[in-house]
């Protein structure tokens, strides 16, 4: 079994022999730079350094990519012929933030700098001569974690993520919160507060541990490296969306503010939670914080779709004629025991409406940085 490190070696190598490069063997250069490989075509030698992280962590990812490029540039590694460097890192799962560094690094202090990123799943990108591609090879294989623990899916399954709720959003602001205002401080507690059994509990906070993310303190269990561990969570929610509703409404297109009171009317049935809640960017303007004019809804649904559809008088629709979605969470509470009233309205949390449009195409990164920066980030600081 190929090591990560053998792997993106054997990567590097195929790819840059469809260019034209050949491995060389060289003596050491006794210099700060210590390239990993070295291949050559013609007069052109490309200095290689690997790099294997298992996930995108911006306090750690930045400076290696600053400190190969310092160490590059200040060496002697030519020996008399043209020189270029190519960094090359391999991550357990792929980060366009990566990518975002590394353009950033390049356009600021290398115009020349090649770089490779790659996901184990054999999925990356590739710039070589400042020219972007996408790569996609046969994946890494190891064996598995015997504890069943390194699935990185695992962390964000639908009861785990109510988990991780529960332990970053209390104390947050009510305008934006409406779950628990006490955070639980240990596995008992967190059980308890979840519903959730205790044994799930404890595998879940050992997958944070191992993650990352969760330190046990004499305070409790505390939640850290919250940017990366919400850029995690957002990857998660892409690639195992839950199940989703494209619809339209019966009678033509209707104005929002006649749609907003019928669902108003709707939820004063007196229930328990209400049948739906508003998130995504219509979410994001109800709790004060729309970026952009955009205001595409999401319902999420707390029943049956058809008899929500019936009430709300919603129909099926294409992708292309849908008017907005309907969304079944995989674990409701993680949505409505969590959602605000605003005006009538029930609304998704904060947190949630972030996840919602993390990945929108239009706008949504822009939008999910100005509810992490106005209100999540504020908040993960003042409990710090």
């Amino acid at each position: 079994m190929k090591t990560r490190e053998e792997y993106l070696r054997d990567t590097v190598e195929r790819l840059l022999s469809g260019k034209g490069f050949q491995p060389i063997l060289q003596e050491p250069v006794d210099d700060d730079f210590c390239a990993d490989m070295r291949m050559v075509s013609g007069n052109s030698v490309l200095c290689i350094s690997c790099r294997c992280l298992p996930v995108y962590r911006a306090m750690t990812f930045r400076p290696l990519v600053g400190d190969a490029i310092l160490r590059f540039k200040h060496s002697d590694v030519s020996s008399g012929q043209s020189s270029s460097l190519l960094l090359a890192i391999m991550l357990g799962r792929m980060s366009s933030r990566a990518i975002d560094d590394l353009r950033d690094y390049a356009n600021r202090y290398a115009r020349d700098l090649n770089w490779l990123v790659i996901a184990e799943n054999g999925r990356g990108v590739m710039c070589f001569e400042s020219r972007e591609i996408p790569i996609e090879i046969a994946p890494y294989r190891e064996r598995s974690h015997p504890s069943g623990l390194s699935g990185p899916g695992n962390l964000f399954s639908p009861k785990n993520q109510y988990l991780l709720k529960l332990l970053l959003m209390p104390s947050v602001p009510e305008k934006y919160w409406g779950g628990p205002k006490r955070r639980p401080l240990n596995i008992s507690e967190l059980a308890t507060s979840s519903g959730v059994s205790q044994p799930a509990v404890s595998q879940f906070v050992q997958r944070a541990e191992i993650g990352g993310f969760l330190r046990r303190s004499p305070d409790g269990l505390r939640m850290v490296n919250h940017r990366e561990l919400l850029e995690d969570w957002s990857y998660a929610v892409k690639h195992r969306p839950p199940k989703s509703v494209p619809v339209r409404h019966l009678h033509g297109r209707e104005p929002e503010d006649r749609f907003l009171s019928r669902i108003r009317e709707y939820c004063k049935a007196g229930q328990h939670q209400s049948p739906v809640c508003i998130g995504s960017h219509l979410g994001c303007h109800l709790l004060g914080l729309g970026r952009s004019n955009n205001r595409e809804m999401v319902l999420h649904v707390n029943g049956s779709i058809e008899s929500i559809m019936n009430d709300l008088d919603l129909i099926p629709a294409s992708r292309e004629q849908a008017q907005l979605r309907l969304v079944v969470p995989a674990f409701r509470s993680a949505v409505f025991n969590c959602c605000v009233t605003i005006e009538g309205l029930p609304v998704a949390d904060a947190l949630q409406c972030y996840l919602d449009v993390r990945t929108s195409p239009a706008r949504g990164r822009e939008q999910a940085e100005t509810i992490f920066e106005d209100v999540l980030m504020k908040h993960f600081e003042s409990e710090g």
